[in-house]
């Protein structure tokens, strides 16, 4: 038996390092083993295998930016898609990288490669996602690694 769907969110559309592994494995309990990014940056897994057990709770969800609670979202919102998706320098001489995902669908398998780079995430309410705190090296290696796996990095070929 499975569950039609489950929800989860980013309240503020901060994930912390770490929140990837735990996507992943909630997908990874999926019939599709993917999930979907929605408007306000509602995680929706859909099919999710009943016997999963709910091996997290609510303190550590919050831990990662997470919450089932689908009713008080505040993720962040822009104006244009030159706001959520490229290369954009941090303050601190570090970068972060604005992304749109085919269908804003994320399998297992890239949320695992998301966790494996380790930083800071943001989810926007465009289900757009940013990865924070990269050196340039660190950033380029992941556009090489990411852009073939489907997720677009150029603002000139997202629909606002």
């Amino acid at each position: 038996m499975t569950v039609p769907e489950f929800k989860l969110c980013t309240p503020t559309g901060e994930l912390a390092p770490g929140a990837w592994d735990v996507l992943a494995e909630v997908a990874e309990n999926c019939a599709s083993t993917d999930f979907e990014i929605a408007a306000d940056a509602i995680l929706i897994f859909r099919d999710l295998d009943a016997q999963y057990p709910e091996t997290k709770s609510q303190n550590e969800l919050s831990a990662y930016g997470l919450a089932a609670d689908t009713e008080a979202l505040n993720p962040p919102s822009f104006d244009s898609a030159a706001e959520v998706i490229g290369w954009f320098a941090q303050p601190d001489g570090l970068v972060s990288l604005g992304a749109s995902l085919p269908n804003n669908i994320i399998s297992a398998q890239l949320a695992r490669m998301l966790a494996v780079i380790g930083t800071r995430s943001t989810l926007t309410a465009h289900g757009t996602i940013f990865l924070h705190d990269m050196s340039e090296a660190i950033a380029e290696q992941v556009l090489k690694v990411l852009a073939p796996l489907g997720l677009n990095f150029d603002a000139e070929r997202f629909n606002f």
